[in-house]
């Protein structure tokens, strides 16, 4: 019996290591599917994940599925969409041009690569068993997986205090959710790797920051 379903961002919204979140919040969304006003800031990270997954889809020259330079910025590009095609906003020519200098400084210094047996915006559905009959199911979306033990998630965010360090990494349950979803694939994988890119969204000064 499912008696829970979680997406990955969800499961570390309500972690009681972190003292911003609140799980009430937590249940009225995920639980009660009580509707939410979208954040403008989920419609930047929205545009930008997509901007980011265009140029990672291209071969290793640029090119698209049609044998055609890949366009990052198609018509249309600003308008922001969830992973399951929900609107979430329309960003402004000046936040637009924020994400082009985020993605340029990226590639230039070659934070993410295209690296060979790459997957973008890979889905994972997955049960963990709580004891009995009892299950919750997870799951969501990986930005890349490169292989089979390795993942990139990409974190847009306004500071660079906001990107989390090796330790954080190794505890937060997001990424652990990430790394229990190569094992579910792989059972016989020995070890992985989670890694994540921060984009710090700063117009006088922006960085990538790889951790």
């Amino acid at each position: 019996m499912i008696v829970l379903e979680l997406t990955a961002s969800q499961l570390d919204n309500v972690w009681p290591e972190e003292p911003q979140h609140c799980r009430r919040r937590w249940w009225a969304r995920a639980v009660r599917k009580l509707p939410t006003i979208s954040k403008h800031s989920s419609c930047f990270g929205d545009v930008a994940h997509a901007v980011v997954a265009r140029w990672l889809r291209a071969d290793d020259q640029g090119l698209d599925g049609q044998g055609e330079q890949v366009d990052l910025y198609p018509p249309g590009w600003l308008d922001g969409r969830d992973r399951f095609g929900n609107p979430t906003g329309t960003l402004a020519p000046r936040e637009g041009a924020l994400i082009q200098k985020l993605v340029e400084t990226a590639v230039n210094s070659g934070v993410p690569l295209r690296e060979p047996g790459r997957r973008v915006e890979v889905p994972f559905d997955y049960m963990v068993e709580l004891g009995g009959d009892r299950q919750v199911r997870i799951h969501g979306f990986k930005d890349l997986q490169v292989g089979e033990e390795e993942v990139v998630d990409f974190k847009f965010v306004s500071k660079r205090k906001y990107v989390l360090g090796p330790k954080r990494l190794a505890r937060d349950p997001q990424f652990l959710t990430y790394a229990l979803s190569l094992f579910k694939d792989n059972p016989e994988l020995e070890e992985c790797t989670v890694r994540v890119v921060g984009f710090v969204k700063d117009p006088a000064d922006p960085q990538i920051i790889p951790r």
